[in-house]
């Protein structure tokens, strides 16, 4: 405390005696101050610049309270424009002084951590980061030179297949690790299954006696292709004079007795119930019944097609001969007959002009007969083209018939 006492008052007396001498040059002592205290960060150094401060402060308040001197007159020899021109740049040069003066005063300027303070958490978080910049960098460098070369979007697309499959079947491996829980359904009570399995037989007896009784009730006879309706009478002929069906063969059918006894509806009541279902009806058995109704003319019925009736195709043909001469009666040629009109007639002179013969007979004729000539070929290509029409169109008649009854006989 005594040095710290000793060095104001050693700094005191000499900024008072620069005081006394250059009192311009307070702000001046002032901004030298502040740098100081912003460069030197030692205790002593801070303490020296704050007691300089204090001086200042209290010489610049007694020189406010000092009397101001009076300015003397000039006795050299100098001109009046000199003296002028010196004041104001003497005035110019204290104004600049004083303002930067005032700016420095005003100026808000943040202090430095003095040395004694450290904090060596965040000097090693920032080593920590210069680290891995430089990591980064250096592996980005190495990469960089093992990939030096053409790029490849084959190789990069094969590169991300592979990834996304390994990083797939990490995942999986990991899923398959896992333990997952064991769901389990209570079972089902016994005495809902023995009802529903009663109610079930018992239905299907039912159904089994009565399809039996109505069998047994029922008249056999073979199953026949049913007939086509109303048939031309040159097709019964065919049909009549060739069986297609084999109409002897059902007759003997029909003929035959039908074993039936008890102890096959006991067997289908059997099989029915669930209980005896291979042993009552094996694959022999199966396949002889099959045998059995294809004899009988059951298989038939479903290779049988059903055709509508053959048309006339005579009568439509004349009906289309009828209904193309009516069309072509309908339709009336179109002439277009020009008459004159005020604007366009010609005049009374033009007419007489064109009224006088102006050839011989000669020359007329032979203009006629070139006309005729060209007319009679005339009408001859367009009769031509009217036949080869008429013809298409009966073609085309012919096949739309044609396509109309194969499409009733197949039923579609």
């Amino acid at each position: 405390m005594t040095k710290a006492w000793r060095t104001e008052q050693a700094l005191g007396a000499h900024l008072l005696q620069q005081f006394c001498r250059h009192k311009q040059a307070v702000p001046l002592l002032w901004a030298a101050a502040d740098d100081w205290m912003d460069y030197y960060r030692d205790p002593e150094s801070i303490e020296a610049a704050a007691a300089v401060r204090r001086c200042l402060a209290l010489l610049t308040k007694q020189a406010q309270h000092e009397p101001q001197p009076k300015p003397q007159p000039d006795t050299s020899r100098t001109s009046q424009s000199d003296v002028g021109a010196h004041a104001t740049q003497m005035k110019v040069r204290q104004d600049l002084e004083l303002r930067a003066a005032e700016e420095a005063a005003h100026r808000i300027r943040a202090h430095q951590l003095p040395r004694t303070t450290s904090e060596p958490r965040y000097a090693r978080i920032l080593a920590q980061q210069a680290e891995r910049v430089r990591n980064f960098h250096e592996h980005s460098r190495q990469v960089l030179e093992e990939l030096e070369g053409p790029f490849s979007f084959y190789e990069r697309d094969k590169e991300r297949a592979l990834a996304a499959s390994a990083a797939a079947a990490a995942i999986a491996e990991k899923e398959a690790a896992q333990p997952k829980p064991v769901f389990r359904a209570k079972p089902v009570p016994a005495f809902i299954q023995k009802r529903a399995q009663q109610f079930r037989l018992q239905r299907q007896q039912r159904q089994a006696l009565a399809a039996l009784q109505q069998n047994l009730q029922a008249p056999v006879k073979p199953k026949q292709p049913k007939p086509y309706k109303a048939l031309p009478a040159h097709l019964l002929q065919q049909e009549k004079a060739v069986d297609h069906w084999g109409g002897r063969a059902s007759e003997q059918a029909a003929a035959a007795p039908v074993n039936r006894s008890v102890s096959s509806v006991m067997e289908e009541v059997r099989r029915l119930e669930g209980r005896t279902a291979k042993a009552a009806l094996s694959r022999r058995d199966l396949n002889m019944g099959r045998a059995v109704a294809d004899r009988q003319g059951g298989a038939m019925e479903a290779l049988v097609y059903k055709a509508g009736k053959v048309p006339n195709f005579g009568a439509l043909h004349a009906l289309w001969a009828q209904k193309l001469a009516a069309a072509r009666a309908a339709v009336q040629r179109r002439l277009t007959v020009p008459k004159e009109s005020r604007l366009t007639a010609p005049s009374v002179s033009k007419r007489r002009l064109v009224a006088t013969p102006s050839h011989t007979n000669a020359e007329s004729a032979g203009k006629e007969h070139a006309v005729t000539e060209r007319a009679k070929s005339w009408l001859a290509s367009s009769v031509r083209l009217q036949r080869r029409t008429d013809l298409l169109l009966e073609k085309i008649a012919l096949v739309k018939q044609g396509c109309n009854s194969i499409v009733e006989q197949l039923d579609l």
